[in-house]
């Protein structure tokens, strides 16, 4: 009885693995020209993941960033954690993921600069 048990086990388990095999299977001939269709032209930027950036928004990034090491942080890791910021959204923030107004206008508040001073030298 012992034995049944443990091969029926054995085969659900079995089961499981090839049905996520066929999932993953199906999906991975999707997922190339959906990505395609994602494009918005010459202002986005393809990640190595396959998310297309817009240039505006890297360039926030990477000013966020040149705030974040003129006050001497190395490390936005570090950062992030003594302003009680998640290190995950601001790490994004600087790669120039999607951010929101608030998320953005916080970091400033944190700087102490205003929205002006920072978008005074943007270009589009």
């Amino acid at each position: 009885m012992l034995f049944l048990r443990i091969r029926n086990v054995l085969f659900l388990q079995n089961k499981s693995k090839a049905g996520r095999r066929r999932r993953k299977s199906a999906l991975h001939g999707v997922a190339g020209p959906l990505m395609a269709l994602s494009g918005k032209g010459s202002m986005m930027k393809k990640e190595s993941d396959g998310i297309s950036l817009d240039s505006r928004m890297v360039e926030i990034g990477q000013r966020i960033k040149a705030l974040r090491m003129e006050k001497g942080y190395t490390s936005a890791e570090i950062f992030a954690y003594e302003h009680d910021l998640n290190r995950v959204s601001y790490w994004r923030m600087e790669k120039g993921c999607n951010m929101t107004l608030s998320s953005l206008l916080r970091i400033l508040d944190i700087h102490q600069i205003s929205l002006q001073e920072f978008f005074k030298d943007f270009d589009d």
